[in-house]
């Protein structure tokens, strides 16, 4: 299992992974299927989307960015901003995996693109409430989907 190495994706197979895989409709729900393919795209060039690999088949499909604190709460910073280097904390928009290795293999990718990510906060939304999430579930997530 690995990162998507040498493979580039079509953002209609991202758009088709997320739909076809997010059982309980979560993440992308009431998006049309262009602006979601757009919203892909954009967040591939930016590099703030992390997809693994079991052999051919795309597993794991994550976005998530370093964003400023004080901006998680703007509508734009949130979906549309682009990633801040210098930024405090780090935003996991979405997470869709059917593979309980490929999850590993995202987190290990994304520590890897941003050593520094112990210095930052993490957030995700659940239940379209911001939470704030500890590394230590990080830690836990890499090393259950290792066992």
């Amino acid at each position: 299992m690995s990162e998507n190495g040498d493979r580039n994706f079509s953002m209609a197979e991202l758009s088709k992974f997320c739909r076809d895989n997010d059982g309980r409709n979560l993440c992308f729900a009431g998006w049309a299927e262009n602006i979601l393919e757009d919203w892909l795209g954009w967040h591939w060039e930016h590099g703030n989307v992390y997809c693994v690999c079991n052999g051919a088949d795309l597993v794991t499909l994550a976005v998530g960015w370093k964003v400023f604190e004080r901006d998680l709460d703007d509508h734009v910073a949130r979906y549309w901003g682009p990633p801040k280097d210098d930024g405090d904390c780090f935003y996991v928009s979405d997470l869709i995996s059917t593979d309980r290795g490929g999850m590993g293999v995202a987190i290990q990718e994304f520590t890897q693109r941003h050593p520094d990510w112990r210095e930052l906060k993490l957030y995700a939304r659940r239940h379209d409430r911001l939470k704030l999430m500890t590394d230590g579930l990080l830690d836990r997530l890499w090393k259950s989907q290792a066992e």
